[in-house]
């Protein structure tokens, strides 16, 4: 039984609004707090979000800052621990709500990079994590002078943003899955220099971490 299905919005560290959906359930014990991959927002992920509720399970999602219907230039974060402590803002306010469950942070792609760097913090407060496709290691290195390029924009203009090279066809086999992807306005195609890079830099941490 659905017990709340609301959306607002929490502050960051800095000031910034961040959009929180809140999909709970009547005497559930687990809660998924859900982080969304890049380009896209939390609410592509309604379907899911409603298989863990037939199944008990309550749900909590954020769009991350510069994504969906939560500010911040698109594509853009100023810097990669900002991230981190939007994710400590997010889970916060969620435990705030739900401190007799367990909690479990579940992230997609980039979202997947964003809560495996956040579980290397330890967290006690959190009780596992899901990672599905995790933007970890680039599928293509990137060149050279590709990389020298965005480093040297970094230095001048972190916040530049350029369209962010996913294949959407790689979203879905579905042909009108993807049509509705192309078609949402909430979707984008960007990224800025300063996130392509600690996206890059965070990923190459995790692997170091796991070994």
């Amino acid at each position: 039984m659905l017990l709340d299905n609301t959306s607002y919005t929490i502050s960051a560290s800095d000031g910034i609004n961040l959009f929180i959906r809140n999909h709970s359930v009547k005497n559930s014990n687990k809660v998924i707090l859900l982080i969304h991959g890049l380009g896209e927002h939390s609410g592509r992920y309604l379907n899911l979000i409603k298989d863990f509720n037939n199944n008990n399970i309550s749900v909590f999602t954020i769009d991350i800052r510069g994504h969906g219907k939560s500010e911040g230039k698109r594509g853009h974060s100023p810097f990669y621990e900002q991230l981190m402590s939007d994710i400590q803002c997010f889970v916060q306010h969620v435990i705030n709500k739900t401190s007799n469950q367990k909690h479990f942070l579940y992230g997609h792609s980039m979202g997947g990079n964003l809560v495996i760097n956040y579980s290397l913090q330890k967290d006690e407060k959190i009780n596992g994590i899901i990672a599905t496709s995790p933007c970890i290691k680039p599928t293509i290195e990137p060149y050279k002078i590709k990389l020298f390029m965005a480093k040297l924009f970094q230095k001048i203009i972190p916040s530049l943003t350029l369209n962010n090279g996913l294949d959407i066809h790689g979203v879905s086999r579905n042909l009108e899955v993807i049509e509705d992807y192309v078609n949402d306005p909430l979707n984008h195609d960007q990224i800025s220099v300063q996130l392509g890079l600690d996206i890059i830099s965070s990923g190459i941490y995790a692997l170091e971490k796991a070994e």
